[in-house]
């Protein structure tokens, strides 16, 4: 028995026991029935074969539908041509046509004579197999049919004539079970339909194929009832039993749904476009009038490509905005794009709006397109408010005010103030120039999905422009805890990226690193990932971390191109340029530079971070000049703006580092940094390390060092590595010039650690050969080998206290009593056989980040 008779074993064991009678002379008949295509015409096949070859005589016939009408057409198929006689002569003929196939019968040649899918067999036809299976016994043949099962199978002439007689046997065949099937992935493809699990071996193509074969040898009332499982994936209300029992005995069929998606996209794919266009359509407006989910109605829509009526373009934009809050915002932009081409006027108007605030969270870019007719319809007067504030911030952030400036004037002109405090805060936080004046962070009117946003950019403004630091930073944490992607009226990662600055412009790196990681975690759009990425890459200079800056800053902008950035490209660019500067990899700063901007850009908040960027690099290239002129620049637009905050950009002591660069106008540069020492206040701050060691530059020699103790201390605890490497540099200067070398050599040693560890290349000429100038000079013995003869707490008190911290504030650092510090100091002084602090060996330093 070959393979492909899996579980046909014990039919095809009773098929030879029939077929030994025959030979015998007790002639047989048997009907093998089951379901459509589960290899009844294989097994005939193959044991006729089997049968021929052993000395059977075999005469074979096929009944089809179309042939139904044909008399004899079964019979002349086995016999030969075969004239019909009219009348009462038919049964006569019919005898004699018995009489003769079976008188062909001998023992030495039995006779097997097979009729596939008898079911249709013509009238004529079934009288003559009748006719030979009375005529059987005593005769050496064997007639072997096959039928597929009927739901309901009706009592015809045929099968009452099977049961009279003892020589007739029933045969019945099933569907494969897993076991047979063999591959575990195709059973659920197949159900263990013989004719599917042999055209899956052959590939999709020949699957296809089969499975639309088995639906036409199911019948039309089957096809149809596949044809609507496809499109609506549930049985229809009026689906025939019948069909429906025929495709699940078929094993295409579980639960009353298609069994595998391959199917239900072989169906599909069986369909004229045409056709499945209006399935679809037809289907959607079924399940929208039996009130189903504008989601699943709006599937069909898509699927039918078109939306007949203002009913659809309704559940369209229904389903869009559900979209978007479970953060499917691809989904939402197909079903705008739809209502949108089938709209007309105030409601295409309406679309378009929606869609272009849609795409900005997938694809800014592409929203560029939508804005010509979005500008006309506002111009006609088909925009709603709403659209009309989505507009002038979509124009503005694509750095076009020229266009965005008429429609803010007749909103304006036709809306309460109130009603667009929203848009005005916004304004005055990010294009200030453009805002109202006198705007200020207030409740407002809280529009639905709009508080969010509204008291993110309040936040903004107020630690920037009223220096409300800690309720700023309360606000924001508060509003991070629940951001999600899609808050915000017209942006979605609006909140928490303003959320993020916050906590940014207000020195709280540490906290703004742990948000802005957990939000990446979160992002569920590409460009949504690019402004958090931008933000981390600003978060990475901040604390000296200048690979990690470059990392950022450079994938956000390949996440997102420089076209979909608008004026907020000031953000990553202004931090690539930072970063690469300081890397010392000119190159790219300056081709970052020569990247094409918007105007508009350098009169919004983004544009101060992109102008400190640039005089940072200028600075760094020899253009002091032009450096100092970008700094001045930040200054003027923030104090216009009302926003001179040193978290934004610090640029007194950017403009004060230029001109101790020219080494003039000392009066203006202690006047800028006493300054920003004002604003930033007592407390530590980055900042304020900073303006402190500039400070120390004007100052007396014998005061530097003080200052800049304090500096180190202060970017120390900060976290900025950068700044530190600078602040140590220069404290190793200022004690060399009071005379106290063996003080600046370890300074020296630690930021050129600090510049290396950072990649700081733009210091390394200022750092480096400080470092060997004085390790040179140092001359003498020292005991740094006795060092590892200190315990770890002994090296820790030690570090700090050869970094010029008193017991006391050791003390303070490291929790423990002055009393302990001294007692450490003097075994520390006994090992390493020295008398005072100022001998500790240089090779302190090394410890002192772990100390610190």
């Amino acid at each position: 028995m070959t393979s492909g008779l899996a579980e046909r074993e014990p039919q095809w064991a009773e098929l030879e026991r029939l077929a030994a009678l025959a030979r015998t002379g007790k002639g047989q008949v048997a009907l093998i029935g089951g379901p459509v295509a589960t290899g009844k015409t294989a097994l005939l096949d193959l044991f006729a074969e089997h049968l021929e070859a052993t000395g059977f005589t075999w005469l074979r016939a096929i009944g089809a539908v179309s042939e139904r009408d044909l008399p004899f057409g079964v019979a002349a198929q086995a016999i030969g041509p075969i004239a019909d006689e009219p009348g009462d002569d038919r049964p006569r003929a019919v005898q004699a046509l018995c009489q003769a196939i079976l008188g062909r019968a001998t023992r030495d040649r039995p006779l097997l004579v097979t009729v596939d899918d008898v079911q249709h067999a013509d009238e004529p036809s079934r009288d003559w197999l009748l006719a030979c299976i009375r005529r059987l016994p005593g005769v050496p043949a064997l007639i072997v049919l096959t039928e597929a099962a009927a739901p309901r199978p009706g009592a015809t002439t045929l099968h009452t004539e099977l049961l009279r007689h003892r020589h007739s046997t029933r045969l019945t065949v099933a569907l494969l079970s897993e076991a047979a099937v063999g591959d575990p992935a195709a059973f659920p493809l197949t159900g263990g339909n013989p004719l599917l699990v042999e055209a899956l071996r052959e590939g999709e193509p020949a699957y296809r194929q089969a499975l639309l074969s088995c639906l036409h040898r199911c019948g039309p009332d089957a096809s149809e009832v596949a044809r609507g499982l496809a499109v609506l994936d549930r049985l229809p209300d009026d689906a025939p039993e019948d069909a429906t029992a025929l495709l699940t005995t078929a094993g295409l069929l579980l639960d009353g749904r298609l069994r595998h998606s391959a199917m239900r996209e072989a169906v599909l794919a069986g369909m004229v476009p045409g056709e499945r266009a209006d399935r679809y359509a037809a289907a959607a407006r079924l399940r929208h009038d039996q009130g189903a989910e504008p989601s699943e109605v709006a599937a069909l829509l898509l699927e039918a490509d078109r939306a007949d009526g203002p009913w659809a373009g309704a559940v369209l934009a229904e389903a869009a905005e559900q979209a978007l809050q479970r953060e499917r915002v691809e989904d939402a932009v197909r079903c705008l794009e739809l209502a949108r081409t089938f709209a007309e006027g105030a409601g295409r108007a309406a679309a378009v709006a929606r869609l272009a605030r849609a795409e900005w969270r997938v694809r800014p870019a592409g929203v560029t397109r939508h804005l010509p007719e979005l500008i006309a319809a506002e111009a006609a007067g088909e925009l709603s408010r709403l659209d009309r504030v989505s507009l002038v911030r979509l124009l503005l952030w694509f750095g076009r005010p020229d266009e965005a400036m008429p429609v803010l004037d007749r909103l304006r002109a036709a809306t309460e103030p109130e009603r667009l405090h929203a848009l005005e805060l916004w304004l005055a936080a990010t294009h200030p120039g453009l805002a109202r004046p006198g705007t200020l962070p207030h409740s407002g009117e809280e529009t639905p999905g709009s508080v969010a946003t509204d008291r993110s950019t309040a936040a903004i403004l107020a630690v920037l422009g009223r220096g409300a630091t800690e309720p700023a930073v309360a606000e924001a944490e508060l509003m991070l805890q629940s951001a999600r992607a899609s808050d915000g009226l017209v942006w979605g990662a609006e909140v928490a990226v303003n959320g993020l600055l916050v906590l940014l412009y207000a020195d709280r790196i540490d906290e703004a690193r742990s948000w802005c990681d957990k939000l990446l975690a979160e992002s569920p759009t590409a460009p949504i990932t690019a402004y958090l990425t931008a933000v981390r890459a600003e978060i990475a200079l901040r604390r000296g971390e200048l690979s990690a800056a470059w990392q950022d800053a450079t994938t956000a902008l390949d996440l997102l191109p420089l076209a979909g950035w608008g004026v907020a490209a000031g953000l990553p660019l202004g931090g690539a340029i930072v970063a690469a500067t300081r890397l010392g990899r000119a190159e790219d700063a300056a081709r970052l530079l020569a990247e094409p901007v918007p105007d508009a850009m350098l009169q919004s908040r983004w544009g101060v971070h992109y102008l400190h960027a640039r005089g940072e690099h200028y600075l760094a290239t020899g253009r002091d000049y032009a450096a100092l002129a970008d700094f001045l620049s930040c200054g003027k637009l923030t104090a216009e703006w009302g926003l001179d905050a040193p978290g934004l950009v610090p640029w007194r002591t950017s403009a004060a580092g230029a001109w101790l660069r020219k080494s003039e106008n000392r009066a203006e540069v202690r006047r800028l940094l006493n300054e920003q020492l004002a604003r930033v206040g007592p407390g530590p701050s980055r900042i304020r390390g900073v303006a402190l060691r500039l400070l120390a530059a004007t100052s007396q020699a014998h005061s530097r060092p003080q200052l800049l103790a304090e500096a180190v201390s202060l970017l120390r605890d900060c976290g900025d590595r950068f700044e530190l490497a600078r602040a140590l540099a220069d404290l190793s200067r200022a004690y060399r010039g009071v005379g106290q070398p063996r003080r600046a050599s370890p300074m020296a040693r630690l930021a050129a650690e600090i510049v290396e560890e950072c990649g700081a290349a733009v210091l390394r000429d200022e750092v480096m050969p400080l470092r060997t100038g004085l390790e040179a000079g140092a001359g003498g013995a020292d005991p740094r080998d006795r060092l590892a003869s200190l315990t770890e707490s002994e090296t820790r008190v030690a570090a700090l206290a050869a970094s010029g911290l008193t017991n006391r504030e050791i003390a303070a650092k490291l929790h423990i009593t002055a009393s302990t510090v001294e007692q450490h100091l003097t075994r520390v002084y006994r090992k390493l056989r020295v008398r005072h602090r100022r001998e500790l060996p240089a090779d302190l330093f090394a410890h002192l980040p772990v100390a610190a």
